[in-house]
């Protein structure tokens, strides 16, 4: 695992454009915030809801530490939840996780070859995690914490993008194919064109010998 204040950086290894790679058709950065913001009030907007039918909107009670920690701790615990859905638990040496401050966006990036259903995994884990997992535990348990739907609503909506890519991957990605990413931009390809390209199709890469 590697740490980065910086831009995505890209793979000097990896040349999409030269062999049967399809690029996925995604904005850029700001584009994509611009466009995935309304899609994390939607969801802040169901969780809500599911939220009040839970008996959970009792913030008051809640004490200001928590509220602080729930807004201020998300952020690394949303990144950390990513992390640990990459392979090897986030270390490996393809994991890397900063910050790239002329977008604003904290990032967990993995820049090896992924199955389409594991980068999706990536993506959806701190959304399953954090805000729908509590609110089932808590309703099955009886429990009314307000501060878990305070959790569950805030991340809710700070996981808008990584929904947003979720939506983008299912539409234009086949089941089968493999992703990866160079940068920012998201790559995929057949495993019959990848093997083409003697290319082997892999999670990670075998362990280097002695």
């Amino acid at each position: 695992m590697k740490f980065l204040l910086g831009g995505i950086p890209e793979n000097a290894d990896f040349h999409p454009e030269q062999g049967g790679w399809q690029r996925l058709r995604e904005p850029g950065p700001w584009v994509m915030q611009v466009l995935g913001l309304p899609i994390g009030i939607g969801v802040v907007i169901v969780l809500g809801l599911a939220v009040a039918w839970l008996g959970m909107l009792d913030f008051e009670h809640v004490h200001p530490a928590v509220v602080f920690f729930v807004l201020v701790g998300m952020i690394p615990l949303h990144e950390c939840l990513h992390l640990f859905a990459h392979p090897r638990m986030g270390g490996s040496p393809h994991s890397i996780v900063g910050f790239w401050p002329a977008t604003l966006l904290f990032f967990a990036h993995y820049d090896h070859q992924l199955s389409r259903n594991r980068f999706v995994w990536i993506l959806a884990t701190p959304f399953l995690v954090v805000s729908v997992m509590p609110l089932i535990v808590c309703g099955l348990a009886g429990w009314r914490w307000g501060w878990v739907g305070l959790l569950s609503m805030w991340n809710g909506l700070c996981a808008y993008g990584d929904l947003f890519g979720v939506l983008l991957v299912i539409w234009q990605v086949p089941r089968r194919a493999i992703v990866s990413n160079q940068g920012y931009w998201t790559w995929w390809i057949l495993p019959e064109d990848l093997a083409a390209q003697n290319t082997p199709a892999r999670d990670e890469p075998p362990p280097e010998g002695p």
